[in-house]
């Protein structure tokens, strides 16, 4: 395997809120599998049916952006990746037909996703990034 070397560790604060926010979408990704054998819901039926593309979209960004804010990478990066997951959940939801049933309520879901995730990542950069002191 290669090493990741992080420039940066979270503050407290910042760590419990990305953990939350990973915790958030397995739940509801549980959640979605679950409604599909049983008559299990989420808040409603709507937000049941269309919960799937903003869970995984969520862990998708939180799980990559993260990493690459604590490894020092430019905020192009995290930016590039969020206009990659816009254009992938509308493509994905209206062009791709034989992938999935076009539905773009789905992808309004995954954005928002991505909008509430950028913002976190706006917040952690300028306020939770602690300088990790090398001895060398």
């Amino acid at each position: 395997m290669f090493k990741v070397t992080y420039k940066f560790n979270p503050k407290k604060l910042f760590l419990i809120i990305h953990l939350s926010l990973l915790f958030l979408g397995m739940l509801l990704t549980i959640g979605r599998h679950q409604s599909l054998d049983t008559d299990f819901v989420i808040l409603n039926a709507y937000i049941t049916a269309h919960i799937s593309n903003f869970s995984l979209t969520l862990l998708t960004f939180i799980g990559i952006g993260y990493t690459y804010l604590l490894t020092d990478a430019k905020f192009i990066c995290i930016n590039l990746l969020a206009v990659g997951l816009i254009i992938g959940n509308l493509l994905c939801e209206t062009v791709m037909t034989f992938l999935n049933t076009p539905d773009i309520v789905d992808a309004y879901f995954g954005i928002a996703a991505v909008i509430i995730v950028y913002i976190f990542f706006l917040l952690f950069k300028k306020y939770g990034l602690v300088l990790i002191e090398t001895n060398t």
